[in-house]
């Protein structure tokens, strides 16, 4: 695993509504810290009006973002397949042409995996948060494991997490159980009382 440097580029990849919301405030940190060059590459429902064009709701901070259409309409294995295929070449292209010292993803989703293979074939450091965790009946669960395989730093939310990634063959002193997002997100949030 290479050491960061000062000013090293960091890339964090988006594709949805769904984990935009829990990365939302790691990527405000990276940006507020002036030791990293940090990109957001968005790809995936973020880029498509027939899920509203959330890039528009989501990015209106001055964060450097490249934009990577990845999604081909529909639900059929054909458009999935679609999407996998355009997601890797895409985001291949996007690595050979920039220099990228490490990638940070979250979660389950096909698109997400072709860019964790896009990376690991790259030979570039890559940061999986919430891998270990479990989706009983849905592919989800083997896209999510594969992301597992393919990084070699490991955010997880909960110890059970960890342990499970262990089982699978990753390091431990690569794997750092450093709670849920989302429950950190919480607290930023300005609560209302009962009685209000």
């Amino acid at each position: 695993m290479k050491k960061l440097k000062y000013k090293n580029k960091i890339v964090i990849i988006t594709s949805s509504r769904a984990e935009y919301g829990l990365l939302a405030n790691l990527i405000n940190l990276f940006d507020q810290n002036n030791k990293f060059d940090l990109e957001l590459v968005v790809i995936g429902q973020h880029l498509s009006k027939k899920y509203g064009m959330t890039l528009d709701q989501f990015f209106k901070n001055k964060i450097s973002i490249k934009k990577i259409k990845t999604l081909k309409n529909g639900t059929s294995i054909k458009s999935i397949t679609g999407t996998f295929q355009k997601s890797f070449i895409s985001f291949s292209n996007y690595l050979i042409k920039r220099k990228v010292d490490l990638v940070i993803l979250l979660g389950d989703r096909y698109e997400t995996l072709a860019c964790a293979n896009a990376v690991f074939l790259s030979n570039i450091n890559l940061v999986h948060i919430q891998g270990g965790e479990k989706t009983y009946g849905s592919m989800d669960d083997t896209f999510r494991h594969v992301i597992s395989k393919f990084s070699n730093i490991h955010f997880t939310s909960h110890e059970l997490y960890k342990k499970r990634l262990i089982q699978l063959g990753e390091k431990k002193e690569h794997i750092f159980n450093v709670g849920s997002l989302g429950a950190e997100n919480s607290k930023k949030y300005n609560l209302k009382s009962n009685k209000k």
